[in-house]
């Protein structure tokens, strides 16, 4: 499929007086700290892009009532003045190969110097995120990747940055990506839908009931396989923290062939579009295409069919896969199954199989081992390389982002 961002232009170079415009910095800072102050108290190949088109309050519109000019709250402050960091650098990191393409860069495998162990490091231009008002977003993915210590969710290792980039090293997950694996077989069995769906769950609970945290981007592109098997949830670059279950954002995010009704509508969504993309995951499994997508794509046809909402269901469904769907791709929110306790979505009989504790500590023998990948040790046959940074923009002076350095090995992060 082709690549479609939802209600999001590439963004373009800056110049210094872009970077300079108080009224980007001020905007960023008042979201920003108001969002991660919740959330503290709280605790290539056909891929299908994502997008946002960030808007919080009613009618989408931004309440900027309370914006105001006091710099001291702006997570942006002047590089050379930072003392702070993590002291971490590319130089503590040698590049083995490329892993894959991010929206604004690459992917690359590599090996910290003084451990050789192996990491999947990240970059992103720091122009990219000011110039589309993306650092509250790469604040939350960084609060995600960092505090979710749970065996479905991918963990961030180390995070630091340079006056050009964000680096993200985060654990190597070296089974492929459910996507690839999928497109191979054309469609999962049952039992294996089920066995990808129950882990995915788990991921999602965590998310909702720990970490106060929508996901809003599942889809076969972020699963991950481990080693063994096991799912591994990426990619947290739409998430959103809420405050309490009944809040709302409005916020056109997502994959076309999964965004939920009341996104296209524009009616404000909460925690249960990841319900809905839940079914919508499980029906593509089992039958190799979401429920609702056209051929050849068509974004308008897509939307429209989501909104009629009447999926066909093949003969080989079995009927507790039909009715699990069914109760997940309800139109009203609120009516999904799991909308008031994760625990009605396990009860469902589809599930009648699954001992989820067991689950929980990986103690279940996954049946996605036969696909994973033979790619864990080709790391070690490529000849570790020296990481060169080329900047964005020379010339440029730009900011150090505060609360986006992670050394752990320092014991400490920065808040």
């Amino acid at each position: 499929m082709g690549n479609y961002c939802c209600g999001e232009d590439k963004p373009s170079i800056l110049s210094e007086k872009d970077i300079n415009q108080t009224s980007i910095i001020n905007s960023q800072s008042q979201k920003v700290n108001q969002n991660l102050k919740v959330q503290t108290n709280g605790k290539q190949n056909g891929e299908r892009q994502n997008g946002s088109n960030e808007s919080n309050g009613k009618n989408g519109q931004n309440n900027n009532n309370n914006n105001n000019n006091n710099n001291d709250k702006s997570p942006l402050v002047q590089f050379n003045m930072y003392k702070g960091q993590s002291q971490l650098s590319i130089n503590d990191f040698q590049k083995l190969r490329k892993l894959g393409q991010g929206a604004f860069g690459q992917v690359f495998l590599v090996q910290k110097k003084d451990t050789r162990e192996q990491l999947a490091m990240k970059y992103i231009p720091k122009v990219e995120l000011l110039k589309s008002n993306m650092v509250e977003r790469s604040l939350i993915e960084k609060k995600v990747l960092q505090d979710n210590h749970c065996p479905f969710l991918v963990d961030l290792k180390y995070c630091f940055q340079s006056q050009n980039k964000i680096y993200y090293l985060m654990e190597y997950i070296p089974g492929g990506q459910l996507f690839e694996i999928l497109q191979g077989v054309g469609r999962f069995t049952e039992e294996v839908a089920r066995f990808i769906i129950a882990e995915i769950i788990l991921g999602i609970e965590l998310m909702h009931n720990i970490l106060h945290v929508i996901y809003r981007d599942l889809k076969p592109e972020n699963i991950l396989l481990t080693a063994d098997g096991h799912i591994k949830i990426a990619d947290f670059g739409l998430s959103k923290i809420f405050k309490d279950k009944s809040e709302k954002t409005y916020t056109f995010a997502g994959t076309p062939e999964y965004l939920a009704p009341e996104i296209i509508l524009n009616k404000g969504h909460n925690k249960d579009v990841d319900l809905w993309c839940i079914g919508i995951l499980l029906y593509e499994l089992m039958l190799g295409s979401p429920p609702f997508t056209t051929n050849p794509r068509n974004l308008d046809k897509i939307q429209a069919a989501i909104i009629r909402n009447r999926p066909v269901f093949p003969n080989f469904f079995s009927v507790q896969a039909i009715d699990l769907i069914k109760k997940l791709l309800q139109t009203e929110p609120e009516k999904r199954l799991g909308s008031q306790d994760f625990k009605d979505l396990k009860e469902h009989q589809f599930f009648e199989s699954i001992n989820w504790k067991d689950l929980m500590e990986k103690k279940v023998k996954s049946p996605l081992q036969k696909y994973v990948k033979n790619s864990d040790k080709q790391g070690q046959y490529c000849k570790p390389r020296p990481i060169y940074e080329t900047p964005v923009n020379p010339g440029l002076n730009l900011p150090y982002i505060k609360g986006l350095s992670y050394n752990p090995d320092m014991m400490q992060s920065q808040q």
